[in-house]
This record gives C-alpha cells, sequence and structure tokens, in this order.
C-alpha cells in the first residue's frame, strides 16, 4: 500500500511539474511577443516623422509636443502600472495595455481624416503612452513569479531581446508603408496578439495563482 501511494505521488508530481513547464513557456512566449509589439508601437512616431511633416505639414515644434506628450504619459503610466500589477492580476494589466495600446494607434491614424489633426493625434499618442508605460511592471512581476532565480536572468535576458528586435523590424516595416498606413498596421498587430495570446493566461488556476 505504502509503495502505491508512493507512486500515485510521484505520478502527481510529475504531472504537476509538466503542467508548470507548459505554462511557463506559454507565458514566456505572450511576453516576448507582447514586449516585441510594444517596442515596435513606441518607436512608431519616431520613423514617421518625414511622413507626418510632408503629409500634415507640421512643424517640428508640432512634433517635439506629440513627443513631449508621449513621454510624459509613459514615465507615468509606469509607476500605474506596478502599482496595479501588485493588487491585481499582471496578465491582465500587460494584456489590457497591449490592447488599448493597439486601440490608440489605430486612431492617431485617423486623426488625419479629423477636423484638427494636431490635437486629436496629440490625444491619441498621449493615450498611447499612457497604455504603453504599463507594460514592462507586469511582465517583471510575471518573470519573477514563474521563473526560479537561479535562472531568472536568463529569462529576463531572452525577454529584453524581444525590445530589440520590435525595433529593428520597426525600421524595416517603415520603408514599405506610408505613415498612415504604417500605423494602421501596428495597431492591428497588437490587438491580433492580444486576441492570439491572451487566451492562453486565463485559465482558472492560472489567474488565481496570479492574484
Amino acid at each position: 500500500m505504502k509503495v502505491t501511494a508512493s507512486n500515485n505521488n510521484d505520478k502527481q508530481l510529475d504531472a504537476v511539474k509538466n503542467k508548470y513547464e507548459y505554462w511557463k513557456l506559454q507565458i514566456f512566449a505572450l511576453l516576448f511577443i507582447g514586449n516585441f509589439l510594444y517596442a515596435l508601437n513606441r518607436r512608431s512616431l519616431s520613423f514617421s516623422v518625414p511622413g507626418l511633416m510632408k503629409e500634415f505639414h507640421f512643424e517640428k515644434s508640432d512634433l517635439g509636443k506629440l513627443g513631449s506628450a508621449f513621454s510624459l504619459s509613459f514615465a507615468f503610466s509606469k509607476v500605474i502600472g506596478g502599482i496595479a500589477s501588485d493588487f491585481t492580476s499582471p496578465t491582465k494589466v500587460f494584456g489590457l495595455g497591449l490592447l488599448f495600446a493597439g486601440i490608440c494607434n489605430i486612431g492617431f491614424s485617423f486623426s488625419g481624416n479629423s477636423t484638427n489633426p494636431f490635437l486629436f493625434m496629440t490625444l491619441f499618442w498621449f493615450g498611447s503612452g499612457l497604455f504603453q508605460g504599463v507594460g514592462w511592471p507586469p511582465a517583471a512581476r510575471i518573470l519573477t513569479l514563474w521563473f526560479p532565480k537561479e535562472v531568472r536572468g536568463t529569462w529576463w535576458a531572452a525577454i529584453s531581446t524581444s525590445q530589440s528586435l520590435g525595433k529593428v523590424h520597426r525600421f524595416w516595416i517603415s520603408s514599405f508603408f506610408q505613415v498612415v498606413d504604417l500605423l494602421h498596421i501596428m495597431g492591428v498587430l497588437q490587438l491580433n496578439n492580444l486576441v492570439g495570446g491572451l487566451p492562453c493566461c486565463f485559465p482558472e488556476f492560472l489567474v488565481s495563482s496570479l492574484r
């Protein structure tokens, strides 16, 4: 009887370990793709400057205001993202930031059709910074929850490379599209990532383990 009970315990332990490894890889994939797309969108304005100046006749001072609005909201939202990740599910904070940043980028791309393009672009770009800034704090907390300290540095470095890849791909993609089309594409990519990646993060056991 003792041998049978021991074997059952070993099987249960192996099942838990396999389940943990499966979800750890799912979480890593989500964080990698999500941070890749965050970085991809974060550089949208800097690479779009020539197109904005040509298409909408913006002055350098106007672009400076756009950049300042983003930087201000981005810095502020990092604090909010960190606090929110401590008091609620970090996967929700990460995913919702990705969703609403994509919505803001799509709104930004449609601002050129409005009566006051600069005003609406500023508002949407401010909103984009507000939601993009909340991305990294929950990612850092998820890493500390799911990856043991012995290998955390390796996984952290692997996640960090996604941001560099996002910047490189952003430059490559920008050479093929006009500024407005490019912003549409960036926003839709973020929404697609949310639809495809977040469902794996909301089984009951995972949600409860992160709260």
